[in-house]
């Protein structure tokens, strides 16, 4: 720590060591740019017991290198299942939107923290303001010992309660109607759950349970906040009675891990969010500050996309600062640039995930009356459907393009995305255009069984967890072609067993598709009607 009154120059500074923040100060340190991170705490903090990571959180670890070591400490998590006790009902989901596992917290922080320099790091650094320079522009942070850091880039990844994001004066965050407990659970010759995603639902509480290997198990009860919350989260033993007193009724192997948790991992928070309405119109930049992570983007858990967002803002973040710092660092246009660019490409994306996890918060919130319950089923079948394949198209060519300059040399030669062309093609024959079919739409039945079933039941959106899975190489698509026979002769071994694996998956999707008839889909959406909770309470709505 400083003097007081000392004032230190670094060129960029990142406030928080949680996830957000040591995930950015390694992307930054894979970019070779110097950064230091200013954490609160003496030491690492591992608050939050468990995260999982869903598969666009996992391309941004293995872009940063570190995601064969996490995978060595948890099991992919290989289906969902949601159970209703009080309805004695059960919906089941294989786990297709790729690959999602679910990591204690402190393994995920400890290997991040690990592959950092050791001198990155500043524990015990507490700041309590942020101003701008009048004269340079640049931002400085006072610390809590009175001394001053100023940089020539500041990123708060300091948390739901960021003092970065006060500064850039954004809405405070809101909270939900819900409390959520935590737990780990240790059997020691091993428990008998499959590796899938549980959630069992009776009355106002809903427990769900994640094995993370084969002896440690995650687990969750969520349920109405009530006053008494705020008293209980402080006594661990304090909140697994009063757990255990939300379980009742659940099957004896809930109480039972309940019980047998460990108490040092117990601890009970409300949820907080921001709103989607906020994100849209909030201002994420001033000058050469930004915020990146729950700073930015804090949303609950039911689709498990905030971690995996967080990890994504690193990846996006360092990248749009490497191509401007990389040329010059002295002139603050040119930082205020790569900013801008980092907040518009990021804008919509956490808008889009933020509105999801809102509306699917309000669908299992039993508090929620059922006009707004059949309202939000309806956003999500509209807003949620034609769009994301869009964006994965997008984010596909971005992953593409950047993973191959990054970190595969050896595929220099080889294009990635598709060929986009402005404007729309005219058919024309002879005598005139030709017109167009008219294509049939989906049905709003059809749509909203899509929807919830990834979204609301499985806790997470297949769509944009797997946006960079859809696009195929475009080798792949004119696979037909015999002019692409002298490509493919040039191909690599390593190249050509790729595309044979893109080539097979694709089939694989293909036939499926394929194979299911309409009625069959007709029937799964009315099979899937007849399960859901709220099926039959929907009010029905006469032609006035």
């Amino acid at each position: 720590m400083g003097a007081e009154g000392e004032v230190k120059h670094e060129e960029l500074v990142i406030v928080g060591a949680g996830i957000c923040g040591l995930a950015t100060a390694l992307a930054f340190h894979r970019k070779g740019i110097r950064c230091i991170v200013l954490e609160r705490s003496e030491s690492l903090r591992s608050s939050g017991v468990a995260i999982a990571i869903m598969p666009n959180g996992w391309r941004a670890l293995h872009q940063l290198n570190v995601a064969s070591i996490l995978r060595q400490t948890a099991s992919p998590i290989l289906g969902r299942k949601d159970i209703w006790l009080d309805k004695n009902k059960q919906h089941d989901m294989p786990n297709i939107g790729g690959e999602a596992r679910c990591l204690k917290r402190s393994d995920l922080i400890d290997t991040l923290y690990n592959a950092l320099p050791p001198d990155v790091v500043k524990f015990g650094h507490q700041i309590i303001s942020v101003k701008l320079d009048p004269q340079t522009s640049y931002p400085v942070v006072q610390l809590q010992d009175g001394s001053f850091i100023a940089a020539k880039v500041l990123i708060g990844c300091d948390g739901a309660k960021s003092t970065v994001a006060d500064f850039l004066e954004l809405k405070p965050t809101k909270l939900f109607a819900l409390c959520s407990i935590r737990g780990l659970t240790n059997y020691p010759n091993g428990h008998p759950f499959a590796h899938e995603s549980v959630r069992m639902r009776r009355n106002n509480v809903s427990v769900g349970r994640i094995p993370i290997d084969s002896k440690l198990v995650y687990w969750f009860v969520a349920h109405p906040w009530m006053q008494a919350d705020s008293i209980d989260s402080v006594d661990t033993e304090l909140i697994r009675q009063y757990t255990l007193n939300l379980v009742k009724g659940f099957p004896k192997e809930i109480i039972e891990m309940v019980k047998n948790s460990d108490l040092d991992s117990l601890c009970s928070t409300r949820l907080r969010y921001r709103a989607p309405w906020d994100l849209l119109l909030g201002s994420f930049r001033k000058g050469t500050v930004t915020v990146a992570g729950d700073a930015m983007h804090v949303m609950g858990p039911f689709l498990g996309q905030g971690g995996s967002a967080g990890l994504e803002d690193a990846i996006v973040l360092a990248r749009s600062l490497a191509k401007k710092m990389s040329s010059t660092t002295t002139d603050p246009t040119i930082i205020v640039e790569a900013l801008d660019h980092y907040v518009k490409e990021r804008r919509m994306r956490i808008v889009r995930l933020s509105t999801q996890t809102y509306l699917t918060g309000l669908l299992i919130t039993e508090s929620t009356s059922l006009l707004v319950k059949f309202a939000c089923i309806v956003l999500m079948a509209i807003l949620f459907r034609d769009a994301s394949e869009e964006e994965e198209e997008e984010e596909e060519g971005r992953y593409q393009i950047n993973h191959k300059q990054e970190s595969m040399s050896s595929y220099e030669n080889v294009v990635g995305g598709k060929l986009k062309l402005k404007g729309k093609a005219l058919d024309v024959k002879a005598g005139g255009l030709k017109k167009k079919k008219k294509k049939h739409s989906k049905s709003v039945n059809d749509e909203v069984s899509e929807v919830i079933s990834n979204e609301a039941l499985s806790g997470g959106n297949a769509d944009l967890t797997d946006q960079y899975h859809e696009d195929m190489d475009d080798a792949q698509k004119f696979d037909g072609d015999k002019s692409a026979a002298p490509h493919i002769e040039s191909l690599t071994p390593a190249e050509r067993r790729y595309m044979e694996q893109r080539q097979k998956i694709d089939e694989h999707k293909l036939a499926k598709v394929a194979n299911k008839s309409h009625r069959d889909r007709i029937s799964d959406f009315n099979q899937y009607l007849a399960n859901m909770s709220e099926h039959y309470d929907i009010p029905k709505v006469g032609p006035g």
